[in-house]
Protein backbone atom coordinates (compact mmCIF):
# COMPACT_ATOMS: atom_id res chain seq x y z
CA UNK A 1 0.00 0.00 0.00
CA UNK A 2 1.04 3.62 -1.02
CA UNK A 3 0.62 6.19 2.01
CA UNK A 4 1.02 10.23 1.63
CA UNK A 5 2.27 12.26 5.09
CA UNK A 6 3.28 15.61 5.44
CA UNK A 7 7.04 16.52 6.40
CA UNK A 8 7.22 16.53 10.35
CA UNK A 9 3.82 14.22 10.60
CA UNK A 10 3.91 10.45 11.09
CA UNK A 11 2.04 8.51 8.47
CA UNK A 12 -1.36 7.40 9.86
CA UNK A 13 -1.23 3.51 9.04
CA UNK A 14 -4.05 1.44 9.03
CA UNK A 15 -5.28 -1.39 11.84
CA UNK A 16 -6.54 -3.11 9.24
CA UNK A 17 -5.36 -4.56 5.78
CA UNK A 18 -7.20 -6.56 3.49
CA UNK A 19 -6.03 -9.94 2.63
CA UNK A 20 -6.47 -11.50 -0.86
CA UNK A 21 -6.78 -15.06 -0.65
CA UNK A 22 -5.27 -17.16 -3.57
CA UNK A 23 -8.30 -17.94 -5.72
CA UNK A 24 -7.96 -13.51 -6.74
CA UNK A 25 -11.39 -13.01 -5.49
CA UNK A 26 -11.59 -14.19 -1.79
CA UNK A 27 -11.00 -10.93 0.44
CA UNK A 28 -10.96 -10.69 4.27
CA UNK A 29 -9.89 -7.84 6.56
CA UNK A 30 -7.10 -8.63 8.60
CA UNK A 31 -5.42 -7.13 11.88
CA UNK A 32 -2.19 -5.88 11.32
CA UNK A 33 0.76 -4.34 13.88
CA UNK A 34 3.15 -2.76 11.93
CA UNK A 35 6.70 -2.39 13.20
CA UNK A 36 8.67 0.14 14.97
CA UNK A 37 10.40 3.06 13.07
CA UNK A 38 12.31 5.70 13.88
CA UNK A 39 10.70 9.29 13.88
CA UNK A 40 13.09 10.62 11.81
CA UNK A 41 12.26 9.12 8.97
CA UNK A 42 9.11 11.54 7.91
CA UNK A 43 11.57 14.51 9.25
CA UNK A 44 12.57 14.77 5.73
CA UNK A 45 11.22 14.67 2.48
CA UNK A 46 11.34 10.94 0.59
CA UNK A 47 10.49 7.36 1.09
CA UNK A 48 10.61 4.78 3.66
CA UNK A 49 9.08 1.23 3.97
CA UNK A 50 7.31 0.47 7.27
CA UNK A 51 6.47 -3.10 7.36
CA UNK A 52 3.78 -5.46 9.63
CA UNK A 53 2.94 -8.02 10.93
CA UNK A 54 -0.22 -9.56 9.70
CA UNK A 55 -2.30 -11.05 12.26
CA UNK A 56 -3.05 -15.25 11.91
CA UNK A 57 -0.25 -15.37 8.84
CA UNK A 58 3.22 -15.34 8.15
CA UNK A 59 2.98 -12.51 5.07
CA UNK A 60 4.34 -9.23 6.27
CA UNK A 61 2.32 -6.13 5.14
CA UNK A 62 4.07 -3.44 3.73
CA UNK A 63 3.65 0.28 3.63
CA UNK A 64 5.18 2.47 1.18
CA UNK A 65 5.36 6.10 2.74
CA UNK A 66 5.96 8.96 1.02
CA UNK A 67 6.93 12.54 3.07
CA UNK A 68 5.87 15.56 0.86
CA UNK A 69 6.40 18.96 2.16
CA UNK A 70 2.64 19.77 1.79
CA UNK A 71 -0.17 17.23 2.06
CA UNK A 72 -3.84 17.73 0.84
CA UNK A 73 -6.74 15.91 2.35
CA UNK A 74 -10.30 15.76 0.73
CA UNK A 75 -13.30 15.68 2.99
CA UNK A 76 -14.43 13.47 0.27
CA UNK A 77 -12.73 10.35 -2.55
CA UNK A 78 -14.81 11.30 -5.71
CA UNK A 79 -16.54 14.81 -6.23
CA UNK A 80 -20.36 14.86 -5.21
CA UNK A 81 -23.00 17.45 -6.66
CA UNK A 82 -24.31 20.23 -4.65
CA UNK A 83 -21.67 19.52 -1.66
CA UNK A 84 -19.00 21.16 0.01
CA UNK A 85 -15.68 20.07 -0.76
CA UNK A 86 -12.98 20.88 1.42
CA UNK A 87 -9.73 20.71 0.63
CA UNK A 88 -7.22 20.83 3.87
CA UNK A 89 -3.05 21.53 3.56
CA UNK A 90 -1.56 20.16 6.47
CA UNK A 91 2.59 20.48 6.92
CA UNK A 92 5.06 22.31 8.99
CA UNK A 93 6.82 25.50 7.77
CA UNK A 94 10.75 24.25 7.80
CA UNK A 95 11.76 28.16 6.53
CA UNK A 96 13.24 30.68 9.12
CA UNK A 97 10.72 32.85 8.49
CA UNK A 98 6.99 33.72 8.57
CA UNK A 99 5.17 32.82 5.37
CA UNK A 100 2.35 34.27 4.36
CA UNK A 101 0.39 31.23 2.81
CA UNK A 102 -2.80 31.40 -0.08
CA UNK A 103 -4.42 28.36 -0.83
CA UNK A 104 -6.85 27.93 -4.13
CA UNK A 105 -9.30 25.35 -4.70
CA UNK A 106 -10.13 25.78 -8.34
CA UNK A 107 -12.85 23.76 -10.20
CA UNK A 108 -12.44 23.26 -13.94
CA UNK A 109 -15.27 22.13 -16.37
CA UNK A 110 -14.70 19.20 -18.49
CA UNK A 111 -14.00 21.24 -21.41
CA UNK A 112 -10.54 22.64 -19.16
CA UNK A 113 -11.66 26.47 -18.50
CA UNK A 114 -12.31 27.60 -14.88
CA UNK A 115 -15.71 27.04 -13.44
CA UNK A 116 -15.21 27.92 -9.90
CA UNK A 117 -12.51 29.14 -7.39
CA UNK A 118 -12.00 29.88 -3.64
CA UNK A 119 -9.74 31.00 -1.44
CA UNK A 120 -8.48 30.86 2.20
CA UNK A 121 -5.34 32.51 4.05
CA UNK A 122 -2.98 32.71 6.58
CA UNK A 123 0.52 33.36 7.78
CA UNK A 124 2.32 31.06 9.16
CA UNK A 125 4.92 31.30 11.62
CA UNK A 126 9.13 29.10 11.33
CA UNK A 127 8.41 25.51 12.48
CA UNK A 128 4.67 26.48 13.17
CA UNK A 129 2.13 24.01 11.74
CA UNK A 130 0.29 24.46 8.63
CA UNK A 131 -3.32 23.53 8.52
CA UNK A 132 -5.69 25.52 6.22
CA UNK A 133 -8.81 24.99 4.88
CA UNK A 134 -10.25 26.27 1.92
CA UNK A 135 -13.96 25.04 0.66
CA UNK A 136 -15.96 24.86 -2.91
CA UNK A 137 -19.81 23.95 -2.88
CA UNK A 138 -19.89 22.09 -6.16
CA UNK A 139 -22.53 22.76 -8.97
CA UNK A 140 -25.36 19.98 -9.84
CA UNK A 141 -23.80 19.32 -12.94
CA UNK A 142 -20.21 17.97 -12.36
CA UNK A 143 -19.70 15.47 -14.91
CA UNK A 144 -16.34 15.48 -16.15
CA UNK A 145 -15.17 18.07 -13.71
CA UNK A 146 -12.04 18.28 -12.37
CA UNK A 147 -10.55 20.08 -9.37
CA UNK A 148 -7.06 21.45 -8.44
CA UNK A 149 -5.36 22.42 -5.29
CA UNK A 150 -2.90 25.47 -5.35
CA UNK A 151 -0.90 26.75 -2.19
CA UNK A 152 1.03 29.89 -2.85
CA UNK A 153 3.20 32.40 -0.86
CA UNK A 154 1.22 35.51 -0.57
CA UNK A 155 -1.45 36.55 1.16
CA UNK A 156 -4.31 37.07 -1.48
CA UNK A 157 -4.32 36.20 -5.57
CA UNK A 158 -3.48 39.77 -6.48
CA UNK A 159 -0.28 40.48 -3.71
CA UNK A 160 0.42 36.99 -4.32
CA UNK A 161 4.36 36.16 -6.33
CA UNK A 162 2.40 32.92 -7.68
CA UNK A 163 5.29 30.78 -5.89
CA UNK A 164 4.44 27.71 -5.17
CA UNK A 165 5.37 26.88 -1.62
CA UNK A 166 7.50 23.25 -2.39
CA UNK A 167 10.18 24.42 0.81
CA UNK A 168 7.43 24.76 3.21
Amino acid sequence: MNIDTALGFPPNLPEVVIGKYNDGVTTRELDVTWDDFDDSEYERQGMFVVEGTVEGTSIRAVANITVKPLLTVFNMDQLQAGETLEATIIGINKENRSIPVLVSVTLYGSDGRLRDVSYANTNIESEQEINITADLVLPDDIAGNKVKVFVWEGENIHSSNLRPLTSV
